[in-house]
């Protein structure tokens, strides 16, 4: 009850009465207490749980919350109210609920006891939380009366505590050696793998200096580290060299961070160091094979070569080799031998002679020579050198040199072996294995191709110098373009043919020289196209162009020289034309002779057609008195005259022919004219005149022709006479005309003696006759066809011929139609 103590102040109390004992009267006991005390500390004591960072939980013995204190919805995301819905286990992660159930039946079992357990709740916004929990039996507490919880938040400590099992477990099994220090280099941590790298064991190094693991030459890179250490710099894949405990040097790559602690002081440094040794030596032996192939493509003199490589291979691959070069017999003809320390050449020559005169040796330059296969012993021990215990002087030399490993390979190329070369080590940590091996025997393969190559390369200039004596002995020039028309290569005579004075003066004249020095002229005496010089010709694209070529001097204007000119190709492996070869044939003196001889039938044939053409009239007149008086036998005799009378004008007239032809002088009379009436005239014409065979005409044109209908007329008879003349056996001739879109097509086919691959290219020069399979010649002057060929050519057409000797002959003469 509240008592009125003073003005405006209650004081509250409580009171209790007993009955007292064992007395006649009704009396009690009363207890006042003083209940303000207690409401005070009880205000304090709510304050302070609603208040705290910890969240205080009350439940009952089924685990039933019926309190809560604010702080769980800053940990949990619930309001009091919401969670005190809740059962226990409702928020629990599924996997931690059997070890809390077990943990609350112990509780339970044991008043005043109080188990802590973390575990992951249930986030209101679905997330799990790791919390840390404190429970306490106070069910037979009084004024209590229930088991009190009272937790936190450890996410974030759970968070930290994985990343760092993680790190630990990273740093643990990490390929790479991760290495900790202090500011001052003394080690801190060392893992798995730094003990792989550098030999010391965590126990060893930890504690010790970084220097343990740093050359002495290097100790001031630590120094300048450490530097941009403190100035919180970070160091990124540093290449340098560390010291094993065995005292090797391993090539890494170091990647440093600095250490700081919870106030941002760096305190120290972590290194990652990782092993490159196999990448620098794969880096080493490219950057020496790619020199070795750089210095094997500088020369061909084989001494040069070899001393060159020696000391390319000493000291990169070994303290000191030997190369030995070995001829058709397999005896040795060349040794080059290299040291680091050119004071112990003297003992290497002298194992080498040692070694050489040993029978059914093990190891060495003789035995790689015999076998043809590679030599390896990583290790010079006991096994190695208990076969030699019979040469003591042999013993003392490989002692005296500090052998520590060999190996050695043979020089094959195609199949033959050339040589061989040996590598040897006198560094204790230098030992062969089968990887340096196979990078020998690449370094052999390399080696051994570019010497077949200075051989061959030697082998090639002595046959270039006694082709050169030879070529400079031919009468004919001869003359190397490349692909830019520069002449690369001319003998003297290819000098002297294009009117230079010297060999020099014709390879160092600019292209086309030639061309600018002289009128170059074409059979008919006309310009000569640039375009059509054979040379040009086949970088154009055509395989072996000729042309004869006539060159007068600009200057005179003389003519100097008359040349057949051919050229071919020189092709790479892809076919494309890298060089022109042109021959160059002077022909000054047959042109000279031809033009005598054209100038004589110009000259006899115009002289021969007077008197020719006399005598026809007086066979006429003599032919009309003979026939008044009779006279059958003096007929007879006159018609075979005039019959020779009329082949001897056809000659003529065919010579006549020639010589305007060589002039440009050969006039033709352009009109329309029917191609079928043409043939059907000629086929009746020639017909008429044998009896010997029987011309067969085929098919049709019906195509109009602009061009010489007498001219092409002339060519028809003549192929026809051809026919008939060179198929004796056969009994006849067949013609067939035919057209296609742009030209009309005449072929004339005989079964006679054909003509042989040898002479088809030939037929159409003038006076080239073909004999038949017995060697048999056929009148005539073999004039006809290189007339027919020109007088097509001038219709803007062509002749083509088929044939097969002994199985006949088909010519084709193909001539545009008129258009329009």
């Amino acid at each position: 009850m509240s008592f009125n103590q003073s003005e405006n102040q209650n004081v509250f109390q409580q009171i209790g009465g007993v009955p007292l004992p064992d007395t006649s009267l009704p009396a009690a006991s009363v207890l006042v207490t003083d209940l303000q005390t207690e409401l005070t500390n009880e205000n304090r004591f709510r304050a302070l749980i609603e208040h705290s960072t910890d969240v205080i939980l009350l439940s009952d013995r089924e685990g039933n919350y019926f309190y809560a204190s604010p702080s769980l919805e800053r940990v949990l995301g619930y309001t009091p109210e919401e969670f005190i819905q809740f059962n226990g286990f409702t928020i629990i992660h599924p996997d931690d609920i059997p070890s809390i159930a077990q943990a609350f039946q112990t509780l339970l079992a044991t008043p005043g006891y109080s188990e802590t357990r973390q575990f992951r709740g249930l986030h209101k916004n679905g997330s799990w939380r790791w919390v840390e929990a404190t429970a306490t039996n106070l069910l037979d507490a009084p004024g209590v009366q229930a088991i009190v919880t009272n937790f936190h938040d450890i996410t974030e400590r759970k968070q930290a505590e994985e990343a760092q099992r993680l790190l630990a477990t990273i740093v643990t099994h990490s390929d790479d050696a991760i290495v900790s220090k202090t500011l001052e280099g003394m080690i801190t941590s060392w893992n798995g793998a730094a003990a792989n790298l550098f030999g010391y064991s965590a126990e060893e190094a930890i504690g010790r200096h970084i220097t343990l693991i740093i050359p002495p030459d290097l100790r001031a890179e630590e120094e300048e580290i450490i530097a941009k250490l403190r100035k919180g710099m970070r160091i990124e894949h540093f290449e340098t060299v560390r010291v094993t405990k065995d005292g090797r040097n391993v090539d890494v790559s170091l990647s440093i961070s600095p250490i700081k602690d919870r106030q941002g002081n760096i305190i120290g440094a972590a290194k990652i160091a990782r092993d490159i040794t196999e990448r620098k030596r794969a880096e080493e032996r490219r950057s020496m094979l790619q020199a070795v192939s750089d210095l094997l493509a500088s020369s061909f003199d084989q001494q040069i070569m070899l001393r060159e490589i020696a000391g390319l291979i000493v000291p990169a691959v070994a303290d000191y080799c030997r190369i030995a070069i070995v001829d058709e017999q397999q005896q040795i003809t060349d040794i080059k031998i290299n040291h680091i320390d050119p004071q112990q050449l003297e003992l290497v020559r002298a194992l080498y002679e040692q070694y050489k005169g040993r029978a059914n040796t093990l190891h060495g330059v003789q035995r790689i020579l015999e076998t043809g296969k590679s030599d390896l012993v990583s290790t010079i021990s006991g096994p190695f050198l208990e076969h030699m215990r019979d040469n003591p002087e042999l013993l003392r030399i490989i002692h005296a040199l500090g052998l520590q490993s060999y190996m050695g390979t043979p020089l094959i190329v195609r199949d033959r072996i050339i040589g061989a070369i040996t590598f040897s080590s006198i560094q204790p940590h230098r030992h062969y294995m089968p990887d340096d091996l196979a990078f020998a025997e690449e370094l052999a393969s390399r080696i051994a191709l570019a010497l077949d190559n200075a051989r061959l390369n030697r082998e090639v200039q002595q046959a270039r110098d006694q082709l050169a004596i030879i070529l400079q002995g031919v009468a004919d020039g001869i003359i190397v373009y490349d692909k830019n028309s520069q002449i690369i290569y001319a003998n003297e005579s290819a000098a002297q043919l294009t009117g230079y004075a010297s060999v020099e003066d014709l390879l160092t004249a600019p292209p086309m020289s030639t061309v600018a020095r002289y009128e170059v002229i074409d059979e008919q005496r006309q310009p000569f196209p640039r375009s059509q010089l054979t040379h040009l010709r086949v970088l154009a694209g055509e395989r072996e162009p000729e042309a004869i070529i006539g060159y007068t001097y600009k200057v005179t204007g003389q003519l100097e020289r008359w040349s057949l000119v051919k050229s071919r190709p020189v092709n790479n492996e892809q076919g494309e034309v890298i060089y022109v070869i042109t021959i160059v044939h002077d022909i000054t003196e047959r042109v000279q002779a031809e033009h005598r001889k054209d100038e004589f039938i110009s000259m006899a044939s115009h002289e021969l057609k007077t008197p020719v053409t006399g005598l026809k009239g007086f066979t006429y007149v003599l032919q009309r008195r003979l026939s008044k008086q009779g006279d059958e036998q003096s007929l007879h005799y006159l018609s075979r005259m005039d019959a020779q009378l009329d082949k001897l004008t056809k000659l003529i007239s065919d010579l006549l022919d020639i010589s305007r032809m060589q002039t440009g002088k050969l006039e033709f009379l352009q009109a329309p004219f029917d191609l079928d009436s043409l043939i059907i005239e000629t086929v009746e014409n020639v017909q008429a005149a044998t009896s010997t065979h029987h011309l067969l005409l085929e098919g049709k044109a019906d195509v109009q022709i602009l061009g010489d209908k007498d001219r092409l007329g002339q060519v028809f008879i003549n192929l026809l006479t051809n026919a008939i003349k060179y198929s004796p056996q056969a009994g006849k001739v067949l013609v067939h005309l035919s057209r296609d879109e742009e030209h009309a097509i005449v072929r004339i086919q005989d079964f006679g003696i054909g003509i042989d691959a040898s002479h088809r290219q030939r037929i159409f020069e003038r006076f080239y006759q073909v004999t038949d399979p017995e060697g048999k010649t056929y009148p005539g002057l073999g004039i006809g066809l290189y007339i027919s060929k020109e007088i097509v050519e001038r219709h803007h057409g062509w002749i083509e011929v088929n044939s097969r000797k002994g199985k006949g002959t088909t010519f084709s003469v193909i001539l545009p139609l008129l258009q329009g």
